[in-house]
């Protein structure tokens, strides 16, 4: 069987496990390193909670919207509905946002399957990127 290397500091990995053909990292550690490289440094350098970095992803999916010429009410409640509402043409559109790193090998981030609402923003931690499910052109109303 061909050897296989950690992506981050390039140990040989031995092909002891059945996840050895899909695994990129020999440890834990090495994971947790990509991981704080990539991602999530800004977070780890500010002491920045959770509720702050949805907070912040709320506020770039809004800048998003509003440079697209859309109108956009955020959330006053932390309970609420939903995040974002954005109006167009006089119909309202309900967003739920949500903050993800991208996966194994930069796949985009998929929805999650537990939303509250039609329309998702997913803003990527690494670049700011807003995604969104379903596209912008296919937006579901209330």
């Amino acid at each position: 069987m061909e050897s296989k290397y950690c992506i981050v500091c390039g140990a040989e990995m031995a092909p002891q496990t059945r996840q050895y053909k899909t695994k990129i990292y020999c440890s834990n550690s090495c994971r947790l390193k990509k991981y704080d490289r990539v991602c999530a440094s800004w977070i780890k350098e500010n002491s920045l909670t959770d509720g702050t970095v949805g907070a912040i992803s709320e506020l770039y999916a809004s800048i998003d919207l509003f440079r697209q010429g859309f109108h956009v009410f955020r959330a006053l409640s932390p309970a609420s509905p939903c995040d974002l509402i954005v109006l167009k043409e006089n119909k309202c559109f309900p967003f739920e946002v949500r903050t993800k790193q991208y996966g194994w090998h930069g796949a985009l981030p998929t929805p999650d399957k537990n939303i509250r609402v039609p329309n998702l923003a997913v803003v990527t931690l690494s670049d700011f990127k807003v995604h969104y499910f379903p596209e912008l052109n296919d937006w579901k109303t209330f």
